[in-house]
């Protein structure tokens, strides 16, 4: 197992591969760990395929993926970084992303920029403009190839990429179709059968508002600070409705299950479920935009505060995940796993809970581990354990129910 950014046993930056040896779940032991040249801030993913195993930079100036040759776990060696930080997309940079067989689908978040007077000099910008995804070929991994490029402005009918609120967040790649997250936008799902040339294959979930129009900052003349203020775009990405963070679909594409995030006190985010079986005529916009049908949903967990955390609540609107007492108390909904009639998921300060959904309808909780100011960020299915990541502690490895 790769893990970026810290646990228990690494002490750096973020920035790091760490592979962790868990053949037996009782005694996991680090095996190897190191910083990726490229990513001495801001890495948040890390994918394995095979012998290939990539880390996604966050960082600005420096957005991409470096690309590692996994063959010997132990030593794994750094092979290429990836650059989407390119001079037609403003601080180019890699949230999360993807590895399919020989292609990783890599999201670049970037932001469109005027530059009237052609001095280099951006006067104007709009967040997430550029947004969208990289199809790379990494076959060889020592010369990653971009083969094709899909952006949220594409997208025909409503103007989804005008709003500064659609930035591109995750994705999920199974039998030919990329699932998408566009936050407020919604899924958008691409079919990559031919990794060449995606194409539009459907659509949901968009929040309400999600193509109204945000206007350009001015860079001269406003601090982001002020602009986020003025137009209330940073509250807005993390309200609800909307918010479509982490996406997977079941083994059989059947159902996707989306779950928003969402750090406004009071109004955590949940995971809805959706039947994906009529996707919708790609030819009729409005029947796409109908086509599928939300079924289920589950709810953030309650969580029972304290006096002395309730009264730390009561002076915040909005939680800061980068304080471990406040993302110990937030319960939105993080990524989780999906398999034929299990859900594992995470929920920040509301522990991992798995369900059994059988019934995609009326998911049932069946299982909860919820230790005291925990935050997890993740859980995954693994035969008959779950590995759970503990922002602030590490790796969790639990017997499932």
């Amino acid at each position: 197992m790769a893990v970026a950014n810290r646990f228990r046993e690494i002490r750096g930056s973020p920035g790091e591969l760490a592979v962790v040896d868990w053949t037996t779940p009782t005694q996991p032991r680090t095996v190897y760990s190191d910083e990726a040249p490229n990513l001495a801030i801001g890495t948040w993913d890390v994918k394995v395929a095979g012998d290939v195993a990539g880390l996604a930079s966050t960082a600005p100036g420096v957005g991409g993926v470096d690309f590692f040759d996994a063959s010997d776990p132990e030593n794994p060696e750094h092979v290429s970084f990836y650059d989407v930080s390119t001079a037609d997309r403003y601080n180019g940079r890699v949230h999360n992303f993807f590895i399919d067989g020989e292609y990783a689908y890599v999201g670049v978040n970037a932001a469109t920029t005027i530059d009237s007077d052609g001095d280099g000099v951006s006067e104007k910008v709009r967040q997430f403009g550029e947004d969208g995804v990289d199809i790379v070929d990494v076959s060889d991994p020592t010369t990653p190839t971009r083969v094709s490029t899909w952006q949220l402005k594409e997208f025909p009918g409503p103007a989804f990429a005008t709003a500064s609120v659609n930035g591109f967040h995750d994705l999920y790649v199974q039998d030919g179709l990329a699932y998408v997250c566009f936050w407020d936008a919604g899924i958008v799902v691409l079919d990559v059968s031919d990794p060449s040339a995606p194409e539009l294959a459907g659509h949901f979930g968009e929040a309400p508002d999600a193509d109204k129009e945000v206007r350009f900052r001015n860079t001269d003349e406003e601090s982001r600070g002020a602009y986020f203020q003025e137009t209330g775009v940073r509250d807005h990405r993390q309200r609800l409705p909307g918010n479509a963070h982490y996406v997977q679909p079941s083994p059989d594409g059947t159902y996707v299950f989306v779950g928003a995030e969402s750090f406004i006190k009071g109004e955590p985010g949940g995971i809805d479920i959706w039947d994906v079986s009529d996707l919708g005529d790609i030819s009729d916009i409005e029947d796409l935009l109908a086509g599928p049908k939300r079924v289920g949903h589950i709810s953030p967990p309650d969580i029972e505060l304290s006096k002395a955390d309730q009264e730390f609540v009561d002076t915040i609107q909005r939680f800061n995940v980068f304080n471990s007492r406040a993302r110990a108390l937030v319960h939105t909904s993080h990524n989780f796993d999906v398999t034929d009639d299990r859900l594992y998921t995470s929920w920040h300060g509301g522990g991992v809970r798995v369900f059994d959904i059988t019934d995609p309808s009326a998911p049932t909780e069946i299982g909860v581990y919820d230790p005291e100011d925990a935050s997890f960020w993740a859980a995954v299915a693994a035969g008959e354990t779950i590995v759970a990541s503990d922002i602030g502690t590490g790796l969790v490895f639990l017997e499932a129910p």
